[in-house]
């Protein structure tokens, strides 16, 4: 028993993860990024030809479900820039490939989206209308979490 519980917490650590090559990843998600993009942009322009009074229901539904399809798999590199693992060898990139995503999923605010996330992993807790109160209240000069880090200096890394 006490084994199997040995083992489940070595196998919840990080070090235990397969540490893909940075390069390799990189490219992984750049390609990854590229096919969403694609995808998105040819969908818009095929669809926006379509006229739906002479198109069958059943495409008109397929149709929906893939833009749904696209618009969270933007969500996703969105989210996964934020975290810094679209392009981890390259900053600036990365967060230029989220700032994009991010424009083209729903017109948000890349830098604000980032601080609200970051707020939100230090605060699972609570909920987005409840961080205000924590913004209020916590001195934006005593240790700042790590997000703040971030957006102030891109060599410093985040902990998430």
């Amino acid at each position: 028993m006490a084994e199997r519980a040995q083992k489940q917490r070595c196998c919840s650590t990080r070090e235990n993860y397969v540490q893909l090559d940075p390069k390799s990843q990189s490219l992984t998600g750049i390609l990854v990024v590229t096919a969403i993009v694609i995808a998105w942009i040819g969908s818009l322009k095929f669809l926006s030809f379509i006229d739906i009074y002479q198109s069958i229901r059943v495409w008109i539904l397929l149709a929906i479900l893939g833009r749904t399809f696209i618009q969270t798999g933007l969500f996703i590199v969105a989210h996964d820039a934020i975290h810094g693992s679209v392009y981890s060898s390259n900053r600036k990139l990365n967060d230029a490939i989220g700032r994009s995503a991010v424009t083209l999923y729903a017109l948000l605010d890349y830098q604000k989206l980032t601080v609200n996330h970051w707020e939100h992993h230090e605060y699972p807790w609570l909920a987005w209308y409840e961080l205000r109160s924590v913004r209020q209240i916590s001195s934006p000069h005593a240790n700042p979490p790590p997000y703040r880090i971030h957006l102030r200096s891109s060599s410093v890394r985040s902990k998430y």
